[in-house]
């Protein structure tokens, strides 16, 4: 099994490299979708994980030319990347535990597995032969049919209570809880190493396949479905809530998704005329589902510590515990991996609790400064979308929503390797946006 991996991990490498444009960063994305992230070529090198993607990427833009200064720098938030990435940088030049160069290169490392896969997503459009008002298929229609693959895979694991791919690569029983009464008891998670990242990935590519593809068929609606479903198997409420709040912002945003939003309607009230006759399992998980976010989000819930996992309160104390890192270096931390390589090895992790939130990593590791960088850079995202609404409304607000809820992923989730999908998208998407503008401006100009 774990051979078979590594031929289809070498694969998607292989053919991130040879093509170009969105049929580039299509593979991307499933190679992240359909590959675990602990696959190694070889160990402590850029040969591992999906780092290897983010490589080949880069090498796949240098062989086809396609790398170049002006491409990058018409983005609309490209001062504000380049904000985050001094910043990065500055992180490891103030790191005292190793040398200035070793300290930058792991910045950019950091950069890499972050940030940049926006400007993969950002590049992969050039708006020459690519048709905005969807007349051809776009990147979400190519993308939908094989997400029916792992989302099947989840299914069985779900029912099965076993994970043969993790067990492959040394997770053995990763979810697997036989202490825990509750619909925790197993988390599915797909192929991915984090059942939030793979919660999260369920509901992006949901909300992205629904909202913005025009065309309609029984395997759209199946795909559909299975992504739904997924992203509540992944018994992850810090990917459930995200999910149900971009849903309704963008439902609020979007007057115009009326046949969409009937859809969903449709299906909810089917659900509920067919549940009488659903195997009794599956009502107690959809109604655990239900009680357990009830019991977060109202104010008479106990935060989320009567269905187990990790509370409001114990996010608080992680959070506030890593705050007390960043009064000793607030400006640029202690330096990236300093958690994993100093507090773990010291033991003086009990109150972080596994670090589950991104701010934990700021306080810790990154510092004010990056702070504040990528909440300018999240704030110039959503000014853009909803500035540009006009040019193409459905895009704007899914982008626009899409940062809100990668945002509150990052406040209460563990962020694993959620980089690898949100930002590629989230650039993907802003270039969609920037080309309708370009074209309506031209239009403008022709007719004055």
């Amino acid at each position: 099994m774990y051979a078979l991996l590594v031929t289809i991990y070498i694969l998607f490498t292989f053919l991130i490299i040879k093509n170009t444009g969105e049929k580039r960063l299509l593979y991307l994305l499933l190679g992240v979708f359909m590959m675990p992230d602990n696959i190694y070529l070889i160990n402590n090198s850029m040969l591992m994980g999906y780092m290897l993607y983010v490589c080949a990427f880069i090498a796949s833009l240098v062989s086809h030319g396609e790398l170049k200064q002006k491409k990058i720098s018409n983005c609309p938030v490209y001062p504000q990347l380049m904000i985050v990435f001094i910043s990065c940088l500055l992180i490891g030049f103030f790191d005292e535990r190793m040398g200035v160069a070793t300290g930058m290169w792991r910045s950019v490392q950091y950069f890499m597995k972050t940030f940049i896969l926006f400007v993969f997503g950002w590049i992969s459009l050039d708006g020459k032969n690519t048709d905005v008002g969807f007349k051809n298929r776009n990147i979400f229609e190519k993308l939908l049919p094989i997400t029916i693959i792992i989302t099947l895979y989840g299914l069985i694991t779900a029912v099965t209570k076993t994970n043969p791919i993790l067990d492959a690569v040394g997770l053995e029983d990763r979810f697997l809880f036989e202490d825990d009464e509750s619909y925790r008891a197993f988390r599915v998670t797909g192929v991915n190493v984090s059942s939030s990242v793979y919660g999260l990935t369920c509901a992006l590519f949901f909300m992205s396949c629904c909202f913005l593809t025009k065309k309609r068929n029984m395997l759209l609606y199946v795909a559909l479905g299975l992504l739904f479903v997924n992203c509540f198997l992944s018994a992850t409420r810090a990917a459930m809530i995200p999910f149900i709040i971009g849903l309704v912002l963008f439902i609020i945003l979007n007057k115009g998704v009326g046949k969409r939003i009937k859809y969903i309607f449709i299906t909810i009230i089917s659900i509920f005329f067919i549940s009488p006759i659903l195997p009794q399992a599956v009502k107690d998980y959809s109604s655990q589902v239900v009680a357990s976010i009830e019991d977060v989000v109202l104010p008479s819930g106990s935060g989320g510590e009567d269905f187990g996992g990790s509370s409001v309160e114990a996010r608080e104390m992680q959070i506030a515990a890593s705050m007390m890192y960043l009064k000793e270096k607030p400006l640029f931390g202690h330096g990236i991996n300093y958690a994993k390589e100093v507090i773990l090895k010291g033991d003086k992790h009990e109150e972080l609790l596994g670090m589950e939130s991104y701010l934990c990593f700021i306080g810790i590791e990154l510092g004010l400064v990056y702070a504040v960088a990528i909440v300018i850079f999240f704030i110039a995202c959503i000014v853009y979308f909803m500035k540009n609404r006009r040019y193409n409304r459905d895009y704007a607000d899914i982008g626009a929503v899409f940062v809100v809820m990668y945002i509150l992923f990052l406040i209460y989730a563990w962020v694993g390797d959620a980089w690898f999908i949100m930002m590629p998208i989230l650039g993907y998407i802003m270039k969609t946006v920037y080309i309708s503008k370009q074209r309506a401006l031209m239009m403008l100009t022709k007719e004055k």
